[in-house]
């Protein structure tokens, strides 16, 4: 039954992306951009990580979550950008990759942010491509 339920769940979560992605090309066609609303990162990232799920199996991913308040945001865009890290990271890794991603809270200025930051051990952009990024 678990294995059947983690499969339920990856095909919800792929659905669910699959028509986020199709929500997310037709405003980017009207130029209609996706509505703020308050959502949970870490729910976004482990969603994606699902999507991933396969292709990580032989890597070793550790997250390090902070506890964070449901922030105003684009979850779909959001989204998108976690989809980007973790694919370049996939693409970049050695046989045995490692992908960490951590959350915390900072405050500057009087005001509250979150940080998410991803980081692996994959080969890294060739110095003759960081000047076009």
């Amino acid at each position: 039954y678990h294995q059947a339920g983690a499969s339920l769940r990856s095909i919800n979560v792929c659905a669910a992306r699959i028509a986020d992605m199709v929500k997310s090309l037709k405003g980017y066609a009207r130029s209609d951009d996706e509505r703020m609303h308050y959502a949970d990162i870490h729910e976004g990232i482990e969603d994606t990580l699902v999507i991933f799920e396969n292709k990580l199996k032989v890597h070793q991913v550790s997250t390090d979550y902070a506890p964070l308040p449901r922030m105003l945001c684009q979850p779909i865009a959001l989204q998108q950008v976690w989809t980007n890290l973790i694919s370049n990271a996939i693409d970049a890794f050695p046989d045995k990759g490692s992908l960490k991603i951590q959350t915390r809270e900072v405050e500057k200025n009087q005001q509250r942010y979150a940080v998410i930051s991803f980081e692996d051990n994959g080969c890294g952009i060739p110095d003759s491509q960081k000047k076009a990024i």
